[in-house]
């Protein structure tokens, strides 16, 4: 049968949307909004349709309604919080991670988008700070968090600290090529030309 209620339409997009349908996704997530603009689900969800198309600042939009509509949504600050930092909006997404922390502290991926928020700003202690903690409370992702913070030591000329962390995270996952690199230009800045040829 055809879709009829608000319930129908956010079904279709959400199938559509786990299916890559994006387009199909973000115009049965607006019919299902259009039926039921109350319900903050209908805008998370198309927010997720638009960021799929590209559309980061119709996807700001579409959080932010969602968080009006739910201002204890965790979830889509915190989703707001990572399109705004790919827009360079730094300042903002550090505000959306201090809000999701302070409703969810336990959220170390969090702190791993604060800490790199914070490095964009050139606030290396409060980056080290989260990055830190992120390493330990987000495993999936520490690879990512020790390179972050490899990066810190590395520009502020803590050499050792920066390969330490840039040796932790290959011993995790060898094949990080950009760790790498990285690795390798710290050695080349301290002279130790073989380990950086190797």
């Amino acid at each position: 049968p055809a879709p009829q209620t608000a319930e129908d339409f956010f079904n279709l997009g959400h199938e559509c949307l786990h299916a890559g349908a994006f387009d199909e996704a973000l115009s049965h997530f607006t019919q299902a909004i259009r039926l039921r603009p109350d319900v903050a689900a209908g805008y998370r969800y198309r927010a997720y349709a638009h960021s799929e198309l590209g559309k980061r600042l119709a996807a700001i939009a579409d959080f932010t309604e969602a968080i009006r509509l739910r201002p204890d949504d965790v979830q889509s600050l915190a989703d707001r919080a990572m399109e705004l930092f790919l827009q360079k909006a730094y300042e903002q997404a550090i505000a959306d991670c201090s809000q999701v922390l302070e409703l969810d502290p336990g959220r170390g991926a969090i702190h791993g988008l604060r800490g790199r928020a914070w490095a964009a700003l050139g606030d290396s202690e409060r980056a080290e700070a989260d990055l830190s903690i992120a390493i330990v409370a987000d495993p999936d992702e520490a690879v990512s968090h020790l390179h972050q913070r490899g990066e810190l030591y590395a520009q502020r000329e803590q050499f050792d600290s920066a390969l330490a962390d840039y040796s932790t995270a290959l011993t995790i996952d060898p094949d990080q090529v950009s760790t790498r690199i990285a690795r390798a230009a710290v050695y080349c800045s301290t002279g130790r030309w073989e380990l950086a040829l190797e």
